[in-house]
C-alpha cells in the first residue's frame, strides 16, 4: 500500500511489489493474478486504515461545522509522512489513471468516495436547515474541497492549506 502510495500505480513495478513484500513474483501472481490484484489488496488496507483512523473518529464526535473542518486537518495528517503530504492513495490514482483505470479499481474508489460523502453530508444534516437540494450540492462542494485539498497540499505550503480549510468552510 505505501509503495503505491509513495511512487502512483504506473511507477510501481512488480519488481518493486516483490523486493517491498519480501516475496517472489511467481508469489505475487499465485496470491493476487496481477499488479491490479495487489493494487485492490492496497486499496482495502488503506480504506481499512481511514476508517480505523479518520472515520470511526469522526462518527464519534459532535456534528458540527468545526468537526468537519478538523476532519480536513485530521485528513492532512493521516497523508504526511515525515515532512511532506503524499495526498490521499485514491484520489492521487483517480488522478493518475483518469479514464484508464480498470472497472475494479473505479469501483473501489467511487464506493469509497460515497462512503466519505455519507459521513460529510451527516454532518451537514445536523448542522443545517437548508433543502436537501442544498444539503446535496454543499456535500458535494465539501467533499471536492477534500479532494482539492488532497492533491494540493502536496505543492503548497502550511500557511496556503490552512487559509484553503478555512476559506472552504467560511460560509458554510
Amino acid at each position: 500500500m505505501r509503495l503505491f502510495w509513495r511512487n502512483g500505480y504506473h511507477t510501481t513495478s512488480t519488481r518493486m511489489l516483490e523486493k517491498e513484500m519480501g516475496i517472489n513474483l511467481f508469489s505475487i501472481y499465485s496470491s493476487f493474478q496481477n499488479k491490479d490484484g495487489v493494487f485492490l489488496a492496497s486499496v482495502k488496507c488503506y480504506k481499512d486504515l481511514i476508517r480505523k483512523q479518520l472515520l470511526i473518529p469522526l462518527a464519534k464526535k459532535p456534528k458540527t461545522i468545526t468537526t468537519l473542518k478538523g476532519f480536513f486537518y485530521d485528513f492532512l495528517n493521516f497523508t504526511k509522512e515525515q515532512k511532506t503530504y503524499k495526498g490521499c492513495l485514491l484520489i492521487n490514482t483517480a488522478n493518475e489513471l483518469g479514464t484508464d483505470m480498470t472497472e475494479s479499481i473505479a469501483k473501489e474508489i467511487s464506493s469509497f468516495a460515497e462512503e466519505i460523502r455519507e459521513h460529510i453530508s451527516s454532518i451537514l444534516c445536523e448542522t443545517n436547515t437548508k433543502t436537501e437540494a442544498e444539503l446535496t450540492r454543499q456535500t458535494n462542494y465539501i467533499f471536492v474541497a477534500l479532494q482539492g485539498v488532497s492533491l494540493t497540499a502536496k505543492a503548497l505550503d502550511k500557511a496556503q492549506i490552512d487559509d484553503y480549510i478555512e476559506m472552504t468552510f467560511l460560509g458554510i
